[in-house]
């Protein structure tokens, strides 16, 4: 599976988390939403399973996009951009 067939599962987790949040979402939620193991959300600083370099890299890849903005280092927490929100809100077609 590539990031783009993943992202569209990411950016609902995120949109969703954050409805309750303020906008903002926390690693261990995003990652248990996705069916990935959280082995290391505490120290995400080193991704140290496959689940938690799928997640680095998907987070990046948003990050890039401009559908989502890390609020701390390693994407540890992440907020949802206007355009993070447009992506979801089209049924995740990207813009």
């Amino acid at each position: 599976m590539t990031y783009e067939q993943l992202v569209p599962d990411l950016m609902q987790a995120v949109h969703r988390i954050g409805q309750h949040t303020g906008g903002r979402a926390h690693v261990g939620e995003i990652m248990a939403r996705l069916g990935l193991t959280v082995s290391s959300a505490v120290e995400i600083r080193m991704p140290t399973t496959e689940d938690d370099r799928l997640y680095m890299n998907l987070a990046r890849y948003c990050e890039e996009m401009h559908y989502i903005e890390k609020e701390a280092d390693r994407y540890v927490w992440v907020r949802i951009t206007d355009t993070g929100k447009q992506y979801v809100e089209s049924g995740s077609r990207r813009l």
